[in-house]
C-alpha cells in the first residue's frame, strides 16, 4: 500500500523488480524486526515501489520541507529512507534533520542515508556539479551527528554505482574492496589500478559515497 503526502502520481514502474537501480537493496542489510511502515524522503516513485516490496505501507515525501519537521507522526515508522545526501548544500542543518528522523522512528527502526566520500579520487569535479558542498562529512563526523541525534548505532558501507546494477554495497574494509574489484571486468587506464589500490589498503579512494544505516 502506497500513501503520499502530495498529489498522487501514477507509478511508472508498478512491477519494479527488487533492487532495480540499487534503490532498495540496502534493506537486506538492515537489522530490524518490523516491516510495517517506511517513510521515503526525496525519492522517486521507483524508490517508493522498491520499499513497497518490503513494507506494508510506504509514506512518500517528495521533497524535504523548507522549514519545520517532516509531516509524519512521532514513533510511527520502522524505516526512514533519506534519498537526499546528508552533505548536500540543500541540507543546511544535518543534525536537526537526523534528529527529526529519529523522532519519526519507532524504537528498533532504522534510517538509511548517504554522504559523499571526501577521499574519492574523482571528487574534484564530480561532486561540485551535483549540488554538494566542496567539503563533505567525514566518517567520524557522521558518527558524531548520528549519536547526537539519539541513534544507538551506525553501520557504514561503500556505495559503488559503477558496478553493474543494482548498486554494490560493501563494508568499508580492504578485504571487501579486494573481493569487489576482483569481480569487475578488466579495463584500461585508472580502472586498471583499482584492484591494486584495494590491495594496498587505499580502498577509500575508490568509491564515491557512503551509505549509512542508523538504528533507533
Amino acid at each position: 500500500m502506497l500513501h503520499r503526502t502530495e498529489a498522487p502520481i501514477p507509478l511508472s514502474v508498478p512491477t519494479l523488480p527488487f533492487g532495480a537501480h540499487g534503490s532498495s537493496n540496502w534493506v537486506w542489510l538492515a537489522r530490524i524486526g518490523r516491516f510495517e511502515c517506511a517513510v521515503e524522503v526525496g525519492g522517486t516513485d521507483a524508490h517508493a515501489a522498491g520499499l513497497g516490496r518490503h513494507f506494508e505501507t510506504v509514506v512518500r515525501i517528495a521533497t524535504l520541507p523548507a522549514a519545520g519537521p517532516l509531516p509524519v507522526a512521532d514513533a510511527s515508522a520502522d524505516c526512514v529512507a533519506m534519498r537526499v545526501m546528508l552533505d548536500a548544500e540543500s541540507v543546511t542543518e544535518p543534525g536537526l534533520l537526523l534528529a527529526d528522523c529519529r523522532r519519526v522512528l519507532r524504537d528498533g527502526g532504522c534510517l538509511s542515508f548517504g554522504f559523499r566520500n571526501g577521499r574519492w579520487l574523482s571528487r574534484a569535479g564530480a561532486w561540485r556539479t551535483r549540488g554538494h558542498a566542496a567539503t563533505g562529512l567525514t566518517v567520524s563526523g557522521a558518527r558524531t551527528l548520528v549519536r547526537r541525534a539519539g541513534f544507538s548505532g551506525l553501520d557504514l558501507y561503500y556505495a559503488d554505482p559503477a558496478f553493474a546494477a543494482p548498486t554494490a554495497l560493501i563494508e568499508p574494509t580492504s578485504q571487501a574492496a579486494r573481493a569487489l574489484e576482483g569481480e569487475k571486468p578488466m579495463r584500461s587506464g585508472l580502472a586498471l589500478a583499482r584492484p591494486f589500490l584495494a590491495r594496498a589498503g587505499l580502498h577509500a579512494m575508490l568509491y564515491p559515497a557512503y551509505l549509512g544505516i542508523a538504528y533507533a
